[in-house]
């Protein structure tokens, strides 16, 4: 992942952020150039994980972002991380190359989300179970929707963070880029309200590829 972002950086790329290139908001020195660069099917260690200080780990994919932003600034930090918090465990112990599930997971798993909104991480909605929103009715793509949202304020809740959803934007990035198969479907994603009550800002096909 270093060299590809020295690669990156070396072309002009600096990050901004999902909802700033959707409104049009990118402000860049000159000769800059804007990238976006996403996270899919988080939280899990590989991804986003902390040290004993609070900052990202090197073993991590966020963490090496992280590490080549300290030493080139002007690269900046903005991630989109599309997060699924009903498919899995969060490992929270990484030995020799290997990661497994140890107590206080969730705290720990919390502890990262809130590091990420903090400093640049965004969580947008990708579904409790990564479903096929082909394969849904519209009320278990509602469910879906609802129970992800709901799942990520119970974490924040758990070590006193509620707060932090407040400002979160309300972006629908879907499972392998897969649209439901009826009107129906597709009309619960454009009036999904988030529950701070904000309406869908736009709705991301992610490049998930299904395990054959």
């Amino acid at each position: 992942i270093d060299a590809h972002l020295a690669a990156l950086y070396a072309a002009g790329f600096s990050l901004v952020s999902l909802p700033d290139w959707l409104a049009g908001a990118i402000h860049l020195p000159s000769g800059r150039r804007p990238l976006i660069i996403t996270f899919d099917d988080l939280f899990y260690g590989d991804q986003l994980a902390l040290d004993e200080e609070g900052q990202p780990a090197d073993f991590c994919g966020v963490g090496r972002v992280w590490q080549f932003y300290r030493t080139h600034p002007d690269f900046n930090f903005h991630l989109a991380l599309f997060y699924n918090l009903g498919d899995k465990p969060y490992a929270n112990i990484y030995t020799n190359g290997t990661f497994s599930l140890g107590e206080g997971w969730r705290q720990d798993r919390a502890a990262a989300i809130a590091w990420g909104i903090e400093n640049g991480a965004i969580p947008m909605n990708h579904f409790y179970n990564h479903p096929f929103l082909d394969q849904l009715s519209p009320s278990e793509i509602a469910w879906e929707l609802g129970e992800n949202d709901r799942a990520l304020r119970e974490a924040l809740a758990l070590i006193g963070k509620e707060t932090y959803a407040e400002n979160l934007p309300n972006i629908l990035a879907l499972p392998y880029g897969n649209w439901p198969e009826y009107d129906e479907g597709n009309q619960v994603l454009f009036d999904y309200v988030s529950p701070e009550g904000e309406p869908v800002s736009a709705i991301i096909k992610a490049s998930s590829t299904p395990n054959k």
